[in-house]
């Protein structure tokens, strides 16, 4: 019983953290994939409005374009962490002289001639480096001029993503610790009141009825505390009275001058009075003893014979 006790409160209390923890799973994933997406859109907004700025100076130069230019170019990698490449309308860089004659894909270059702004990820073989990069194009009177194109490192990027699943992992860990506690309450309140009743239910099969579950709230499980409350004192007044009634009867059946002897289906004395004993005298027979074949017993039953034939 005690084993089935524990398989119960296990059960329940293992359920109930079940369902908290794929929750939360999906909430976690389903909150770090959506920060994720958050944070590079973020980054590729940015990125767009640097590029927009630099593409409007290469697009219509002026006197003091350079210095412009020469500012953004700083902003880029200071604080955006940020190269800047220059390219032509083929796609092929031409500027800063490091990476000169390197080229785009040939879909992101059509891409740009169309006019899009576009925004991908790649990684730099040289510096085995993952970049997040985006191409503004630069448009003239006679359409896409080239493009400007801001590589940043993924490292801040996923710095900034990691340390927000970090957070989220230990919300997790917290909630999932919140949620034991809960659990365990839950699971005790819902065990602890049954094995009280099955501890009554036992005393009432050893003959105590006197005993009651405490009941406590109004749900299904005080509902049935109630019940086997009730039960018990109908059963313990029932068997009050059987047993009155049996002394009754003992008393009658001890007084009659006749003799009485019964015995159960199994052989076993059940009732006998004191006429019956002095009938079968020397031979003494008590409640409860089978009546074994042997000698004794048939000189039991020749004189059982013999008392009913007078």
């Amino acid at each position: 019983m005690a084993k089935m006790r524990s398989s119960l409160f296990v059960r329940l209390l293992a359920s109930q953290l079940a369902v908290v923890i794929i929750a939360l799973l999906a909430v976690g994933f389903s909150l770090s994939y959506l920060y994720t997406g958050y944070i590079f859109d973020l980054k590729e907004q940015e990125l767009t409005r640097i590029g927009t700025q630099l593409s409007r100076e290469l697009r219509d130069p002026s006197p003091g374009s350079l210095n412009r230019l020469g500012a953004l170019l700083n902003a880029a990698v200071i604080y955006g962490d940020t190269s800047v490449w220059i390219a032509d309308e083929t796609g092929l860089i031409v500027l800063p002289q490091e990476v000169a004659g390197l080229s785009l894909g040939e879909a992101e270059a059509k891409r740009i001639s169309n006019g899009e702004t576009i925004a991908w990820r790649t990684v730099w073989k040289e510096q085995n480096e993952s970049v997040f990069s985006v191409a503004v194009p630069v448009i003239t009177s006679e359409g896409a001029g080239g493009a400007v194109i801001l590589n940043s490192p993924m490292r801040g990027i996923m710095k900034t993503v990691n340390g927000a699943r970090r957070y989220i992992f230990l919300s997790a860990i917290l909630a999932i610790g919140l949620a034991a506690f809960v659990s365990f309450l839950f699971a005790r309140r819902v065990a602890g009141p049954l094995q009280e009743m099955r501890s009554v239910a036992t005393d009432m099969a050893n003959g105590d009825f006197a005993r009651r579950v405490e009941v406590k709230g109004d749900d299904e499980v005080a509902e049935l505390a109630l019940a086997l409350n009730d039960m018990a004192g109908r059963l313990g007044s029932t068997i009050q009275a059987l047993g009155e009634e049996k002394a009754k009867t003992e008393s009658v059946v001890a007084g009659l001058a006749e003799g009485v002897l019964a015995l159960d289906k199994e052989g076993r004395v059940h009732l006998i009075n004191n006429a019956a004993q002095l009938l079968l005298s020397p031979l003494y027979l008590e409640v409860g003893q089978p009546l074994a074949a042997t000698e004794s017993v048939h000189v039991c039953g020749d004189r059982l014979v013999a008392t009913f034939a007078k």
